[in-house]
């Protein structure tokens, strides 16, 4: 099961460091006791419901420290989910062993990360995410340099304005008002994407920062 929101805030700073670019991208991933709108139902008569879920503040502890422990996915536009997705459709599907093999080739990741995790913390009821791009990444081939910057410009221009979160298994529990709440989730790694974000989903800043460090 894939569960998704975006982030309230996202800052996106880009720094120097010893002749290499730090391509930096930190945001608010989750809100403890606040509903998410994680899915949209129009009825018959046209009029739109909304489902929602709410973290525990337990939950957003928990995620920090699976973080310790776990190697987390940085992703753009949840690909490496719709992939996975992608390829489990296909199999049964009657594709010889050789258009699956074309099939993983063509969905299959770049040779290095794009991004990773670089921490995860909790202030009141936030969970703060830091995340890095990694610059040589941009260095494999022009394929490979063309998408880098694609990604760093719509980050900068916030075509790319969200943090979205991806969970595996949930634990879920009652609040004190008997709410449904996620007292406990599976977390996988986290996408950069492009969902607009809501009133209360805003981004509040949008920092860039180019630093030449060591050169003094």
């Amino acid at each position: 099961m894939k569960y998704s929101f975006v982030t309230d805030r996202i800052e996106v700073r880009g720094l120097r460091e010893n002749d290499k670019p730090r391509y930096i991208v930190n945001g608010t991933a989750i809100l403890a006791n606040k509903p998410h709108i994680y899915e949209y139902i129009k009825n018959k008569d046209g009029s739109v419901k909304t489902l929602k879920n709410i973290f525990t503040p337990n939950c957003i502890k928990s995620i920090k420290e699976q973080a310790k422990h776990k190697s987390l996915f940085i992703d753009i536009q949840h690909e490496l989910v719709r992939n996975a997705s992608i390829k489990a459709l296909a199999k049964g599907k009657g594709y010889s062993e050789e258009e699956m093999k074309q099939l993983d080739n063509m969905l299959k990741r770049k040779m290095l990360p794009l991004a990773k995790l670089n921490d995860i913390d909790i202030e009141g009821d936030e969970l703060k995410i830091y995340t890095e791009l990694n610059p040589m990444f941009r260095e494999l081939d022009e394929d490979s340099k063309n998408y880098f910057d694609a990604v760093w410009y719509s980050l900068e221009n916030k075509y790319l304005n969200g943090i979205s979160a991806n969970f595996g298994e949930f634990k879920y529990a009652f609040d004190e008002h008997n709410n449904m709440v996620i007292d406990d989730v599976e977390i996988l790694g986290f996408s950069y994407l492009d969902a607009a974000a809501g009133h209360e989903h805003s981004i509040t800043e949008v920092a860039i920062r180019a630093l030449e460090e060591g050169k003094n």
